[in-house]
């Protein structure tokens, strides 16, 4: 629990890294990962309302957020992405938003909000960004896939019949 854990190809486990608990390296709840380009792991440390950045090797490096509603807070990010740029995309389920910021978790821009509109979210949890920069975002409670352009503008919505999708690849 409360860990990441690390498999080679032939499913073999490497290492483990994280923790239960509120410090720097330790996590409450971990849910999403992602590798940036430099090799960094990205770990949406959900129970914590953070994300924390870690080496290839499971080494801590640094965190932002923190819990609240600000564009530098979360409540409840359980998504993370990347980008070929290096940018940080985060599901922040709580408020609704995803949430973009740069490799070091510099705040670039949100979007969203509570809703059933287009755009808007009930409960974001997931996403992924393709080749191209598109944003795909699991609205969990809107039973619905949304989709971005890379600036967060709305492009379209996948209906179907979904139940409160979790995850998008």
């Amino acid at each position: 629990l409360s860990r990441v854990s690390v498999f080679n190809s032939s499913g073999h486990l490497l290492f483990r890294f994280g923790g239960p608990g509120v410090g720097n390296g330790q996590l409450s709840n971990p849910f999403g990962v992602a590798i940036l380009p430099s090799g960094r792991v990205v770990v949406a440390d959900t129970g914590n309302h953070r994300v924390q950045v870690f080496s290839s090797a499971g080494q801590y490096l640094y965190k932002f957020g923190g819990p609240g509603a600000s564009p530098t807070q979360f409540r409840s990010p359980f998504g993370v992405a990347t980008d070929a740029s290096g940018r940080i995309y985060v599901a922040d389920s709580g408020n609704h938003r995803v949430k973009v910021f740069s490799e070091f978790g510099g705040a670039l821009f949100n979007f969203g909000g509570n809703g059933t509109g287009a755009g808007q979210f009930r409960t974001p949890r997931a996403l992924a960004v393709d080749g191209a920069g598109t944003i795909f975002v699991a609205d969990r409670d809107n039973d619905r896939v949304q989709f971005f352009s890379s600036s967060g503008a709305y492009r379209g919505t996948f209906f179907g019949r979904l139940n409160r999708p979790r995850g998008v690849a």
